[in-house]
């Protein structure tokens, strides 16, 4: 068997979301914990995922009280974007992570960059 003692899985997509995932982030918690991991962090590209974590985080709290999962947030659409507040927001939940996906850094770039700028620059 797999040994994963310690290990944390740092980029971790669960359901509900548009896209198949293969469990919710409870369930997937579960599994993580019980092969000795030392915790998570679930990402969505939608949304916060505070509270996918608040319920993986009840899930393995009596079985395994010291495994961690943590929360992040994507600048996606689904939060605006390069939105601070959402961060804010996030962070103030709880939100241990946050980050821009490549093709928001290019889509959000265009709208602040001069396109007299932009074209030389290719």
């Amino acid at each position: 068997m797999l040994k994963l003692d310690g290990y944390f899985d740092l980029h971790l997509h669960s359901a509900p979301a548009p896209f198949v995932r293969i469990a919710d982030s409870a369930d997937i918690a579960k599994w993580c914990a019980n092969a000795g991991m030392a915790g998570i962090v679930i990402k969505s590209h939608f949304e916060s995922t505070v509270s996918k974590t608040h319920h993986a985080r009840l899930a393995v709290a009596e079985a395994h009280p010291d495994f961690k999962v943590f929360s992040s947030i994507a600048l996606n659409r689904g939060v605006g974007g390069i939105n601070p507040a959402a961060v804010d927001l996030a962070l103030q939940q709880g939100a241990k992570s946050s980050g821009c996906p490549p093709s928001m850094r290019l889509l959000t770039r265009r709208r602040l960059v001069p396109a007299a700028h932009m074209a030389s620059r290719r």
